[in-house]
């Protein structure tokens, strides 16, 4: 990419309001505010390059308006993914909060769901068990794991996880239901 010299100074000259606008506009930190800056900035010089950019007259509103397009596309790009992956892990912790117990007997339906999910991890294939015992045993983020086990990256290590689980869930319920 060819830089603009000119330009990046123009914009730059701008960096200290552009960026209080974004914390305060989007409610964030001052390194997500940079990092929005960085890529609104990126995007013009990209434009530039590209034939695109006209004289910008105003260029603090102009880059405000960039950075809010850079900040909506990743605020919808994350909302596309938690929307599409559903939260099985809180199904499956609100799985005894459903139904209606006595005091008493909640410890007792834990340590059942606690032995039904440990007979359940046993049946699954090796893949599976290692992916559930780095996370949720060792505590390993994803990105580790996704390391360890092969894995082309952290999003197929994370969808990896999510199908593992939610196979681990099933079979945990049904254990736990032929044994009432």
């Amino acid at each position: 990419m060819i830089v603009d010299r000119t330009l990046m100074k123009r914009i730059y000259s701008h960096r200290k309001a552009v960026v209080a606008h974004i914390k305060k506009r989007f409610n964030c930190d001052d390194e997500t505010a940079e990092t929005v800056f960085v890529e609104a900035a990126l995007v013009i010089q990209r434009k530039k390059n590209a034939g695109g950019l006209e004289e910008v007259l105003d260029m603090e509103a102009f880059m405000a308006a960039t950075c809010r397009n850079v900040w909506l596309k990743h605020y919808n790009k994350e909302k596309r993914i938690k929307e599409a992956v559903p939260n099985v892990e809180r199904y499956f912790y609100d799985y005894l909060a459903d139904r209606q117990y006595a005091d008493d007997s909640i410890n007792q339906l834990k340590e059942e769901l606690f032995d039904a999910t440990s007979k359940a991890l046993k049946m699954l294939n090796e893949k599976c068990q290692a992916l559930i015992t780095y996370f949720y045993y060792e505590g390993k983020s994803m990105t580790d794991i996704a390391r360890i086990m092969g894995f082309k990256s952290q999003a197929v290590a994370t969808a990896t996880k999510y199908r593992c689980f939610k196979e681990l869930k099933d079979k945990a319920i049904t254990i736990q239901r032929e044994s009432y």
